[in-house]
């Protein structure tokens, strides 16, 4: 994706400029279409659901991802007493668009070393991924000296993750 070449970094502002124009030119379109060109109406409409399908296809795309991790942090907060559950998180680089933060996203829901990552969400504004955990917690109900360490090796993980995907 052109976000993953950086190019989000210069584009990415000008995304809401660039709605405008789009806006301003299927309206125009669809005046042209009511006023003068009736017939034109089945390509004007097929040009702009593909318009509004470009467009809108990083929300979607977000919106797909999102789907489902409540549901995965419901089910590891019932899960065994001898886990917490904690929320981390970790400054990225090189994250400016949906495409990044999905590959941020599979990254560490996929990798091995991390086993205990319950939910990613990335936020491209910010640069920062929020990871829900589940950390082993040694049967000591989370304040034990164990839990830290693993807790702190989680993180290791995670920052280890990232970094060899290229964040």
């Amino acid at each position: 994706a052109l976000g993953c070449s950086g190019l989000n970094s210069v584009l990415g502002p000008l995304r809401p400029l660039s709605l405008a124009v789009t806006a301003a030119l299927q309206a125009a379109a669809w005046h042209t279409v009511v006023t003068k060109a009736p017939g034109q109406a089945p390509s004007v409409a097929a040009f702009s659901a593909f318009t509004a399908a470009l467009t809108f296809l990083p929300e979607a795309l977000d919106a797909f991802e999102r789907r489902g991790r409540a549901r995965s942090l419901e089910r590891i907060k019932r899960g065994g007493k001898s886990s917490r559950v904690v929320e981390l998180a970790i400054a990225l680089s090189n994250v400016g668009c949906a495409a990044c933060a999905v590959s941020v996203r599979k990254a560490l829901e996929k990798s091995p070393l991390v086993a205990s990552v319950v939910s990613v969400d990335v936020d491209t504004a910010m640069a920062v991924v929020e990871l829900t955990t589940n950390v082993d917690c040694g049967g000591q109900g989370g304040d034990s000296q164990d839990a830290q360490l693993s807790l702190r090796s989680a993180t290791e993980q995670l920052t280890v993750v990232l970094r060899a995907a290229g964040y």
